[in-house]
C-alpha cells in the first residue's frame, strides 16, 4: 500500500451523506431502493434530456452526492475518474491513470471496463479498476490519497473477466473482494488505506458485498467464487458460510439481497435461494428457508418492496418477475425477451427497469400483476450500467455518454 496524502485528521468527524444522495452501488443500502425521490403522479409521454456528456466506456455506475456526479470510465487505455456538476453536466475535475487490460476469452463484447462502481463516504471517493486496484480520491479536488494494487499479494489481482465487485463503505472501513482464484475479502481504513482485516481464502467473484445485521452484529455478506460468506464488519471474524460454487459456465455476479431475516441469492441456472442464518452455542448455522428452480438471475440483482422481491430471470431471454419474500411463491412473471440484463430500482409506487437495450420500463408496484405504466428509449447505444435516481429523473450511462433524463417538464 502506498500512502499518497491524507486530508483529514484521524478521528475527525466526517460529513454525512445527504438524504437525496446515491453514494455507491445500488444506493445507500445497496439494494436499489430509491424511496423519497420525486416521481410524477402520472408518467409523461416522453422524458426530457437535460444534458448529455461524453465520459468514456465501461459499466461503472455514477455516484451522486452534494450536487455532484462522480463517474469512473475508460478512455484511450486509461481509467478516468470525473466529478461533474449535477445541474449542468459541467466537468469540475478529472483524473486519469493508465490501466492496461485485454478482455479475456468470452468477454470481448463487454469491453475492458471498468465494471465496479465507486463508493463515496462524505469526503472520499473509492474506485476499483478493472485490474483490481483500489484507489481513494479526495472528493472535492480529485487528489489521489492512497492506492492498493495487490500485485505482491495475489498471483492474479482479478477474476477471469476483470474485477467487478464494487467497494462498500461502512463507517471507517472500505470492504470488497479482491484478487483472483486466491483472493480474499478485505477491509481497509478509509483515511490511511491500512489493512484492517482479511479473510483467509475466498477467491474473488463478480458480486458486490452488502452489510446486514445478524445476531446483534453488523456483518458483511458477499458471494465469493465458492460460497456465500459473512464476516463481522469491524473485526473480520468469520460468521456463516453457504457453499455456492461458480464455474466457467455459472458465475457469481448477483448482489445478495437482505429481506427481513433472509438473504436472497441467485446464479445462472441455479435458481433463487433464501438463506436464514442463526447463531448458537456451537457457532453459526445457515440453511435455505425456501428455494425455487423455475427462475434464476444471472447478471441482474433483485430489489424488494413491501415483502415482495422483483428481479430479472435469465430464462426465456429475460423475464421480469415478482416473488413473495416470506415463502418464495411466484406472484407474477412478465413477458419474455426482455433481454440479458436489466438494472432495477424501487421508487415510490413503481419499479424501474433499465434494460441493456436502452429501454426504461416503469412497472406498477401493485403486487398483483405485470402492469407496465410507461416505456421510454433513453439512449442510442447499449445501457449495461446500473440506473441511478436523482430528484425528478434518472442518470443513464450508455456506451460512451452519461445523460440526465427528467420526467418533469421544464426541470
Amino acid at each position: 500500500m502506498v500512502l499518497l496524502a491524507s486530508s483529514f485528521a484521524h478521528g475527525e468527524e466526517r460529513s454525512l451523506v445527504g438524504a437525496a444522495d446515491w453514494p455507491g452501488w445500488r444506493g445507500p443500502e445497496r439494494d436499489g431502493t430509491a424511496l423519497g425521490f420525486a416521481v410524477p403522479e402520472v408518467w409523461p409521454e416522453e422524458l426530457q434530456r437535460r444534458w448529455r456528456v461524453r465520459v468514456g466506456s465501461g459499466y461503472s455506475a455514477p455516484v451522486v452526492a452534494g450536487g455532484r456526479v462522480f463517474v469512473q470510465s475508460r478512455e484511450d487505455g486509461h481509467e478516468v475518474v470525473r466529478a461533474l456538476e449535477l445541474a449542468s453536466g459541467e466537468v469540475l475535475w478529472n483524473q486519469r491513470y493508465a490501466v492496461p487490460f485485454s478482455p479475456r476469452m468470452g468477454s470481448g463484447r463487454h469491453g475492458p471496463g471498468p465494471k465496479a462502481s465507486p463508493a463515496y463516504d462524505g469526503e472520499r471517493l473509492f474506485t476499483t479498476s478493472i485490474t483490481g486496484v483500489l484507489s481513494a480520491w479526495a472528493a472535492d479536488s480529485g487528489e489521489l490519497l492512497w492506492r492498493e494494487d495487490f500485485a505482491d499479494r495475489f498471483k492474479k489481482t482479478l477474476p477471469h473477466f476483470g474485477a467487478a465487485a464494487s467497494p462498500l463503505v461502512n463507517g471507517s472501513r472500505v470492504v470488497s473482494n479482491f484478487g483472483g482464484k486466491d483472493g480474499a475479502v478485505m477491509a481497509f481504513d478509509v483515511e490511511t488505506g491500512d489493512e484492517v482485516w482479511a479473510s483467509s481464502s475466498d477467491g474473488a467473484s463478480y458480486a458486490s458485498a452488502i452489510v446486514t445485521a445478524f445476531g446483534g452484529s453488523q456483518q458483511v455478506v458477499t458471494i465469493s467464487a465458492e460460497a456465500v460468506v459473512s464476516f463481522d464488519v469491524q473485526t473480520g471474524q468469520p460468521g456463516w458460510r453457504y457453499t455456492f460454487p461458480q464455474s466457467m459456465v455459472h458465475h457469481n455476479i448477483v448482489t445478495p439481497l437482505s429481506v427481513g431475516d433472509l438473504v436472497v441469492i441467485s446464479g445462472k441456472g441455479r435458481g433463487i435461494i433464501a438463506l436464514r442464518a442463526s447463531s448458537g452455542a456451537d457457532g453459526w448455522s445457515v440453511e435455505p428457508a425456501w428455494q425455487i428452480d423455475s427462475l434464476a438471475m444471472d447478471m441482474s440483482s433483485p430489489v424488494q418492496s413491501d415483502g415482495r422481491i422483483f428481479g430479472l430471470s435469465h430464462q426465456d431471454k429475460g423475464r421480469i418477475f415478482s416473488l413473495d419474500a416470506a415463502s418464495g411463491e411466484i406472484l407474477w412473471t412478465g413477458p419474455g425477451r426482455t433481454g440479458n440484463y436489466a438494472s432495477l430500482l424501487v421508487v415510490d409506487g413503481a419499479i424501474l427497469a433499465l434494460t441493456g437495450s436502452a429501454e426504461l420500463i416503469v412497472l406498477s408496484d401493485n403486487g398483483k400483476s405485470y402492469d407496465e405504466l410507461a416505456r421510454y428509449t433513453v439512449a442510442e447505444s447499449p445501457t449495461w450500467t446500473h440506473l441511478v435516481p436523482i430528484d425528478g429523473g434518472v442518470l443513464v450511462k450508455d456506451q460512451d455518454h452519461l445523460s440526465f433524463w427528467s420526467w418533469f417538464a421544464g426541470q
